[in-house]
């Protein structure tokens, strides 16, 4: 269908259970649409269900309820191989930049890898390590890497594939300002027909560079908002959990 979102859940809980504990919902019943053009931002407080929310939706958990849709697809009869392979076409930045890096493998090698495995030029590896400025650093090992080029490493991995959908969690950690300012241009890099999904805790920035946010408090989104609505300051919460978290992040609209 011609308006189909690229990805959409519908109605999802994420439930985790234990032995030891008393199972713990971290997500309830949330829905959202990601449609071709966007970057949408997903923010809330830490532990407010941000992140079970972005691994729900990549297939790294299970739903306890709700379903997930990729590319109009229902995923819940998915197989392993078919999330494989959706990784052609989405990838994930995460908070650690150390799940992405092979410990032994210098930087190089690791993006060499990652071109072939993709089917993408060998040239480009060069191109990307210019872009994030690692050209003096490609020979090295990720243990020999500051965490900021670090970060900037997992970066490369990521869109070296050329990815539809990019999700990136805090992709700005621990960069300076002109750092900052560089890798979010890449992340935030929307390919025809495609999106980007960045999740923080920082309401400022995500409204600056984000054309809507989805807030999570609690585990529960509790807006849907156009930034630029929030930047004009047009938009007045109607949830007193969205509230609480504007006041408490001292936002200012533009």
């Amino acid at each position: 269908m011609m308006n189909e979102p690229l990805w959409a859940l519908s109605g999802v809980d994420v439930v985790y259970r234990s032995w030891l504990r008393a199972p713990h919902r971290a997500v309830s019943a949330a829905s959202l649409e990601l449609r071709a053009g966007e970057r949408l931002g997903i923010v809330g407080p830490s532990g407010g269900g941000k992140s079970s929310l972005v691994g729900v939706g990549l297939g790294l958990l299970a739903p306890a309820a709700g379903s997930v849709r990729w590319f109009g697809q229902d995923t819940a009869g998915w197989s392993p191989s078919d999330w494989r392979a959706l990784r052609a076409r989405v990838q994930w930045l995460p908070q650690r930049s150390e799940a992405l890096l092979h410990p032994r493998v210098s930087i190089r090698e690791q993006l060499m890898h990652t071109s072939r495995h993709h089917g993408r030029s060998k040239h480009l590896v060069d191109e990307f390590l210019a872009k994030l400025g690692l050209s003096d650093r490609a020979n090295a090992l990720p243990h020999q890497l500051s965490g900021g080029e670090r970060r900037r490493a997992a970066l490369a991995r990521v869109l070296l594939p050329d990815p539809l959908v990019l999700f990136a969690d805090e992709p700005t950690s621990g960069l300076d300002a002109e750092r900052r300012h560089d890798v979010l241009t890449q992340v935030l890099a929307v390919p025809a027909g495609g999106a980007r999904v960045v999740v923080g805790h920082d309401l400022a920035a995500l409204a600056a560079h984000c054309d809507r946010l989805l807030v999570v408090v609690d585990g529960r989104v509790v807006a849907n908002v156009g930034a630029l609505e929030l930047r004009e300051g047009r938009y007045r919460p109607s949830d007193k959990a969205f509230t609480a978290l504007l006041d408490a992040s001292g936002y200012v609209p533009a």
